[in-house]
């Protein structure tokens, strides 16, 4: 992995969000994460990259049952902003497929984890495959 690749983490759990971050951080990630969509898109606009008009991040992992702005209303507004940003889904809900128009932006059933994930070097596999 390359060292210091930056992540958002967006999910409504404080457990999810620290337990996460403290994997991706020991895997080598820089994490930043936010409790809403609305937060994330917060942080997403504030990390511009000077020289790319893009945010400094390598993936942005986002739960879809969140307050608010739900996970893949975020997916579809962030990626209107920002068009070459990657996204993982993580969710506790096990029927869930992407829309057609998730799936027409790139985010398909290989972009899916879900919730519990027993084994978290999953998670930095899938993130590897980004």
């Amino acid at each position: 992995m390359t060292p210091q690749r930056r992540v958002l983490l967006v999910d409504d759990e404080l457990a999810v969000r620290q337990n996460l971050r403290a994997y991706l951080e020991d895997e080598g990630y820089l994490v930043d994460a936010a409790a809403s969509a609305e937060e994330g898109k917060k942080l997403l606009d504030a990390a511009i990259g000077d020289d790319t008009g893009m945010p400094d991040y390598h993936a942005v992992i986002v739960d879809m049952r969140l307050p608010g702005m739900g996970g893949e209303e975020f997916i579809r507004q962030s990626s209107r902003c920002y068009p070459t940003l990657k996204f993982l889904i993580h969710t506790g809900s096990l029927e869930y497929l992407p829309s057609v128009d998730l799936l027409a932006l790139g985010v398909g059933e290989q972009s899916v984890i879900y919730k519990p994930l027993p084994d978290l070097s999953e998670l930095s596999a899938r993130l590897e495959q980004l």
